[in-house]
């Protein structure tokens, strides 16, 4: 019986932990991992190609603020909606946040909802891809 409480009193004790781990109170520090994540999606044309050259226009549509987000370009026609350098911008819960590409003769409108807790933003919806003509 003994081996019994002391079991399970270790495993309420743990549990808490994992409550401060996860930052289920505003006041506790958070361990975030060094990962640095980016909601990514492509623009592609009618068969499927890769499209570069976008210029973008990210805007959070609950505040009405615009947000200048680096492309980083690593691969062209893959861009960044969003990026944990604005992960204090927007709702756990996620924001709707728009999209608009221009390359100066096509464009395109891509809404994503977008949440973050308070290590990284995450893609609540939104596409993978998008076409322009």
């Amino acid at each position: 019986m003994k081996i019994t409480l002391g079991f399970l009193l270790l495993l309420v004790l743990a549990l808490c932990a994992c409550n401060d781990i996860l930052g289920e109170d505003d006041n506790d520090e958070v361990v975030c991992t060094a990962q640095f994540v980016i909601v990514e999606f492509w623009v592609v044309d009618a068969l499927d190609n890769p499209q570069g050259g976008f210029t973008l226009t990210v805007t959070n549509e609950r505040t009405g603020e615009t947000y200048d987000v680096e492309q980083y370009g690593h691969t062209d026609g893959l861009y960044s909606a969003l990026h944990d350098s604005f992960k204090n911008k927007v709702e756990m819960t996620g924001d709707p946040v728009r999209v608009q590409g221009n390359d100066g003769t096509r464009e395109f409108v891509a809404d994503f909802v977008i949440g973050a807790d308070r290590c990284h933003v995450h893609k609540i919806s939104g596409p993978d891809s998008v076409l322009v003509p």
